[in-house]
């Protein structure tokens, strides 16, 4: 019933906890995402931490509905910075959130400069006909029909017997 978890992630070397969220999935794998040194969604005061020789513990703060998600999370961390605690997470905190991490100009420059041309791994490269008429028939197949939806169905059992 209560399949959400709300956490805080803290700080090893000094106990203070720095954010705030909430998952569906283990802590294990959430601790890992947030250890992340790629693209994957980790958190910076986290890779922060772990780059100068810390380490991160994720505590449960509360078991919630996913009615409740929002509502506990923002109030947990609203409890902490009542606390001290420096709470920052961009999701609930507009003024905070830019979309993302933004790509320096030279850095956006460098990375076109990359793929232009004959260094675009599909420069000089085309689809045979067969394989165009191979790859139409496959995105039919998953047309908006009930047969179509009867393929997704089938296609998605097929992948998660094969993850089991």
């Amino acid at each position: 019933m209560y399949s959400i978890k709300i956490y805080q992630v803290v700080d090893v070397r000094t106990g203070i906890p720095f954010y705030v969220g909430s998952t569906t999935r283990t802590l294990r794998d959430r601790r890992t995402d947030l250890r992340c040194k790629g693209s994957c969604r980790g958190n910076h005061r986290a890779r922060e931490i772990i780059s100068e020789g810390g380490d991160i513990e994720l505590e449960i703060l509360e078991a919630v509905t996913p009615q409740l998600r929002s509502e506990r999370e923002r109030w947990w961390m609203n409890r902490l910075r009542e606390q001290g605690h420096p709470i920052v997470n961009v999701e609930w905190e507009p003024a905070l959130n830019v979309g993302g991490y933004r790509l320096s100009e030279e850095t956006k420059r460098r990375q076109s400069s990359c793929r232009i041309g004959d260094k675009n791994p599909m420069a000089g490269k085309d689809f045979t006909e067969e394989h165009r008429q191979r790859i139409s028939e496959s995105q039919k197949k998953f047309s908006a029909t009930p047969e179509g939806r009867r393929a997704r169905s089938k296609a998605a059992r097929i992948r998660w017997n094969k993850k089991s």
